[in-house]
């Protein structure tokens, strides 16, 4: 399980406030999200003209996992505020810990921001934790030019935002993350 002793992972910040921490979640709590996504019968298909993938709010779910998932990411959250000053002056509040599954060839692919609709215009920052490597399946930032790599264990944070208008490419073998967006 994690533990807030061990020292920070290694992280890096770009210049396009993008922050990617790695080796943030252990190897064998990535197998057991996976594991739980796999057998979980409360998934939610999600298919429209835009995304194809599954969901399941961990939360409602397993609250012991994802408190898990949030206490480590919350060390990363705090780092990534520090860098920006303004950021502690606000009061943060944040959706569901979402896991989501994406098969081969699909997901959400049309760059999107998370803030694009006034039902969310409070959306200032999202996280993803990727429980699996993956080839190809990135989270590509169209502005900034730049593609994540699905990595197990990583977590990325980012503006959710117009300038950080994104997108998941199509993987070619089966995605795992989390993510949550923090308003």
């Amino acid at each position: 399980m994690y533990d807030e002793n061990l020292n920070m992972p290694e992280v890096f910040l770009n210049q396009d406030f993008i922050g990617v921490w790695d080796n943030v979640i252990q190897k064998d709590f990535c197998k057991f999200i996976i594991d739980t996504i796999d057998t979980s019968t409360q998934i939610v298909n999600r298919d429209n003209h835009y995304v194809q993938d599954q969901q399941l709010n961990l939360e409602a779910f397993n609250p012991q996992a994802a408190k898990h998932i949030l206490d480590a990411v919350r060390l990363c959250l705090e780092e990534y505020v520090s860098w920006f000053p303004f950021l502690k002056e606000w009061n943060f509040h944040s959706s569901g810990c979402l896991l989501q599954k994406t098969i081969p060839t699909h997901g959400y692919h049309n760059f999107h921001s998370e803030s694009g609709e006034l039902t969310n215009a409070s959306r200032t920052l999202v996280w993803s934790v990727y429980f699996n490597d993956v080839e190809q399946g990135e989270t590509e930032f169209l502005y900034q030019k730049q593609r994540i790599k699905p990595v197990e264990g990583r977590v990325v944070i980012f503006p959710g935002s117009f300038t950080h208008l994104h997108r998941g490419n199509p993987p070619l073998n089966t995605k795992y993350i989390a993510l949550q967006l923090v308003g």
